[in-house]
């Protein structure tokens, strides 16, 4: 079951929002490789990432998410290749997320 942690669902949905922006930038840098610190501190956040979608307990997404720690570890790899694990990641979140029904109790009947 996937629970609803609202810090790591922020955070995951606006670190992900955050890296469709950034390669939106770099778009036209598709075919060029990323450099070696800046694999780094992205495979930093792909570890962070990671971390919170465990707490979410979203296995899918996990595994997309694994994809794209995958791809870091080339040193070769490009900036659209990187672009394409995570928008495959961002997919498959968003289908987790959709499947899953969420209810809200107010907080005086919660009592």
């Amino acid at each position: 079951m996937l629970e609803l942690d609202a810090g790591s669902f922020y955070h995951v949905t606006t670190r992900l929002a955050s890296l469709r922006a950034f390669l939106d930038a770099k778009r036209h840098e598709s075919s060029i490789g990323i450099i070696e610190s800046v694999r780094a501190s992205l495979q930093s956040d792909v570890a962070d990432l990671l971390d919170h979608l465990d707490i979410l307990n979203a296995r899918v997404s996990r595994v997309a998410a694994n994809e794209l720690a995958q791809e870091l570890r080339f040193e070769n790899v490009t900036w659209g290749e990187f672009g394409e694990a995570v928008r495959t990641l961002d997919a498959t979140l968003n289908r987790e997320l959709s499947l899953i029904p969420l209810f809200v109790i107010e907080s005086e009947k919660q009592k």
